[in-house]
C-alpha cells in the first residue's frame, strides 16, 4: 500500500491530487510559522523604534497576526 495511491471506493480525491493538497496544507502552515517567528525576533527592535513598553509591544504581533487572518479570510472568498 502507497500513501498517495488511488484505490477504488475512496472518496475525495485522487491519490495525486490528494498529495498536492497536502503539499499546499503543509506550506500554508509553514509560511504561518515562519512569518509568526520573523515577528517575533524583530519585536525588540520594532517596539525600540516605537518607543513603546514590552507589554504593549506584543500587540504588534497580535494586529500582525489578525492581518494575515483576515487577509486568508479575503481570499478564501475570492476561491469560492
Amino acid at each position: 500500500m502507497r500513501l498517495f495511491e488511488t484505490r477504488p471506493g475512496d472518496d475525495g480525491l485522487p491519490g495525486p491530487e490528494r498529495a498536492l493538497a497536502v503539499l499546499a496544507l503543509v506550506t500554508g502552515t509553514l509560511m504561518a510559522v515562519v512569518d509568526t517567528t520573523m515577528i517575533n525576533l524583530a519585536l525588540p527592535t520594532i517596539a525600540a523604534d516605537l518607543n513603546v513598553s514590552a507589554s504593549r509591544a506584543v500587540w504588534i504581533t497580535n494586529l500582525f497576526q489578525v492581518v494575515c487572518a483576515a487577509f486568508c479570510w479575503c481570499l478564501r472568498a475570492l476561491v469560492n
